[in-house]
């Protein structure tokens, strides 16, 4: 289960530059005859002139490589084959000698760089189409030294948002279920496999994780008290409370889009049925009726 706009602002975004070609989508991803577009990244510059100890200006620029690799839709040029001087180049497109650029096939160009001092991280990123020379996007963000990898996530998602017209799933998690023995529990991780986190720790079988539209909590069904009851965990807190708890099964499906219900599938009376549950009081409303075996409701988009 993936989860969209997941995780808390930790970074300010004060300065965004953008061109008048914004708004124009680059690259048809959906096109018969898509190839990856080459990207050249290049090592971010030290802005205050401080000797770089931590290595940031690569860090920056493989990190958002590998970021742009994993999305399928970019060639990532190999940094050994730039043509420009690194220790002339600058940031802003007078600055750039965009031929060395198209000498080596790139199409985007990002330049970068950022300053770390007592007061936190600031980093800058902007992206370059090379053919004309001109920039499509800049962002500046200001956090703390160890939201570099977020600040990282939010231009990637610049990046893909200017030059497809679609957000990307950098911003995302995914909740899954891992099972020892008889005992499972619900984790989340991040889409690129990192930052695993435990949610659940019950000492019995918790299946079934869904994401609320916020991406703030989790229906699930947990085995706590030998009944399949269904929860809602809140993900920040580990606030948990019960949703449903009658005799027999209670299966939480698919939230509303405004996150005050979700649709559940319950025996309560005897047979497998749909009922509408509004989050806030518990109360339910049964929606189908019949002997046969009704599950897996989904809401229209309405």
């Amino acid at each position: 289960m993936i989860r969209s706009a997941v995780g808390a602002a930790v970074v300010l975004i004060i300065i965004c530059w953008c061109s008048a070609a914004m708004g124009k989508v680059y690259i048809d991803i959906d096109a018969p005859a898509f190839q990856q577009f080459p990207i050249a990244i290049q090592d971010f510059t030290v802005m205050d002139g401080r000797v770089d100890a931590n290595g940031n200006a690569a860090w920056f620029a493989d990190e958002l490589g590998r970021l742009m690799t994993l999305t399928g839709f970019f060639r990532v040029i190999d940094r050994a084959a730039f043509l420009e001087d690194p220790a002339a180049a600058g940031i802003t497109a007078p600055e750039i000698s965009f031929g060395d650029w198209l000498s080596i096939g790139a199409d985007f160009l990002v330049k970068g760089g950022f300053e770390l001092g007592d007061s936190g991280l600031s980093s800058e990123f902007r992206l370059f189409d090379v053919v004309r020379g001109t920039l499509i996007i800049g962002k500046k963000y200001w956090g703390r030294s160890e939201d570099r990898k977020i600040m990282v996530m939010k231009f990637a998602e610049e990046i893909l948002l200017a030059l497809t017209g679609e957000r990307g799933v950098f911003n995302t998690k995914i909740a899954f279920v891992a099972k020892r023995g008889d005992i499972s529990n619900i984790y989340t991780v991040t889409f690129d496999g990192s930052d695993v986190q435990q949610v659940t720790d019950y000492n019995t079988l918790t299946l079934l994780p869904r994401w609320s539209p916020d991406g703030g909590m989790l229906s699930f069904i947990s085995y706590i008290t030998n009944n399949s009851d269904s929860y809602i965990i809140n993900i920040a807190t580990k606030e948990l409370r019960v949703l449903t708890n009658f005799t027999g099964l209670n299966m939480p499906s698919d939230w509303s889009s405004d996150g005050r219900r979700i649709l559940a599938v319950l025996s309560r009376d005897g047979t497998n049925d749909i009922y509408e549950i509004n989050i806030a009081t518990g109360h339910t409303r049964r929606l189908s009726r019949g002997p046969s075996i009704d599950v897996s409701p989904s809401w229209s988009p309405d």
